[in-house]
């Protein structure tokens, strides 16, 4: 279950970058 969560997370986080990325674009 951890090592699910784990990876999940990195995924939210590159998705955050890329919206953020989107915006200033």
């Amino acid at each position: 279950e951890d090592g699910f969560d784990q990876p999940l997370k990195q995924i939210m986080a590159t998705m955050g970058q890329n919206a953020a990325q989107e915006e200033v674009n």
